[in-house]
């Protein structure tokens, strides 16, 4: 789907999860559909990432919301049908070059592989692509990284893009 698309898409559900593996874009994703659809925004921070319990509570909050909850997206078919699931896909080289270089597949990976398959996990390739698998035997809806260069306040560096929100609210 294209980022307007999921706007007009994401005006007709009161609850949209932002999803998929990683460094493929959902908390930006999810903090600016927030932001331009004026609903509250949950960050993984909200459910302690990995508790799908706390995750429901705020998935049943009586609001307009968008919650990031890439953690989660082995979950996501327990979502009540009424919720639009978003699962975001990126270049999976840019992916893995960000899994390295934040030490992420180093650190989690294996045990995350687990909640999808029980084999041995030998690349962040096959972790990324399992769970793109999984998200599309779900039949999630898809918006493609570079879909979010359409958005008020994408920036190409992301490392500028704190200071930029910074002189900008002020």
């Amino acid at each position: 789907m294209t980022w307007e698309e999921l706007l007009e898409k994401g005006k007709k559900h009161k609850t949209i999860v932002i999803t998929g593996c990683q460094r493929t874009g959902t908390t930006y994703t999810a903090k600016e559909l927030a932001r331009v659809l004026e609903y509250v925004h949950y960050d993984e921070d909200s459910f302690k990432t990995h508790s799908f319990e706390m995750f429901m509570n705020v998935l049943n909050k009586d609001e307009n919301k968008v919650i990031q909850a890439p953690a989660l997206l082995h979950k996501m078919g327990e979502v009540p049908k009424d919720v639009m699931i978003v699962m975001m896909i990126r270049n999976e080289v840019d992916v893995v070059k960000s899994m390295m270089r934040l030490g992420w597949f180093k650190g989690h990976a294996s045990k995350e592989y687990k909640l999808y398959k029980q084999d041995t996990l030998k690349s962040p390739e096959q972790l990324y692509r399992t769970k793109i698998e999984f998200g599309r035997e779900l039949n999630l809806d898809e918006l493609n990284y570079d879909e979010l260069k359409k958005t008020e306040n994408y920036v190409e560096d992301r490392s500028k893009f704190n200071n930029l929100k910074q002189v900008r609210n002020r």
